[in-house]
């Protein structure tokens, strides 16, 4: 009976993770474009975000404190690296945008800095949180079981996707934002489900990259305990 509830227990916590992943990719996906939001639902859903990352933290203090002790190996080493990145983007990205908000009393001389911060760490945050994400969501290009094996169709979506985002990661300037080698431009009359598309389709691609380096991880980790 208590195996029964704590299993019941895990597959809760499972789910709620999961949904809070989802959250906060949708959030995340939503904040980016920005300039096709008014100021205060911007904010609102920084705050939003900010919250959704905080419980995610929460619930993952148990498994985050067990990554620090025992052996380091590649999948510990990778889950520990994506789960301190994230976190320290949150933290830029909040205190950023309260800087900006003008919630915190700190001298107005921060805001450029605090911009500069906030342009950067969003599309920063862009790639490494789906990454980190996908560490543990299942591999998505697999193949369908059955008499004739073929490619399941979400493999197909995902395929489309990925190429999708290695295009947009070009087109959207991804790159130069993060370094800020130019001024944030909003392309003219974006409609905003064409712009949300785009940056959903980056986030697709760095979430399979992520997939992709945990099962190359985990290969190089059985390898070296096969050779111990």
């Amino acid at each position: 009976m208590a195996l029964h509830v704590t299993k019941n227990q895990t597959t809760r916590r499972r789910m709620v993770r999961r949904a809070l992943d989802q959250t906060l990719a949708a959030l995340l996906a939503l904040q980016m474009c920005y300039q096709l939001l008014p100021d205060d639902l911007h904010a609102l859903l920084g705050l939003a975000m900010v919250a959704c990352a905080i419980a995610h933290l929460a619930l993952n203090a148990k498994g985050a404190r067990a990554l620090g002790r025992g052996r380091m190996n590649p999948t510990r080493f990778l889950l520990a690296a994506g789960a301190c990145a994230s976190a320290a983007l949150m933290i830029i990205l909040g205190l950023s945008g309260l800087v900006l908000s003008g919630i915190l009393p700190v001298s107005r001389g921060l805001d450029s800095v605090a911009r500069a911060a906030h342009l950067s760490v969003s599309y920063l945050a862009l790639l490494i949180m789906p990454f980190h994400a996908g560490f543990h969501m299942p591999f998505p290009l697999k193949r369908k079981k059955g008499a004739r094996s073929r490619v399941a169709p979400s493999s197909i979506l995902w395929m489309l996707l990925a190429c999708g985002g290695i295009y947009e990661f070009t087109a959207l300037h991804i790159l130069d934002y993060i370094l800020l080698r130019m001024p944030f431009v909003l392309p003219a009359t974006v409609p905003l489900p064409i712009y949300l598309f785009e940056h959903a389709a980056v986030m697709a691609l760095f979430a399979l990259l992520g997939s992709l380096a945990m099962r190359a991880a985990q290969a190089v980790g059985r390898k070296s305990r096969a050779h111990a």
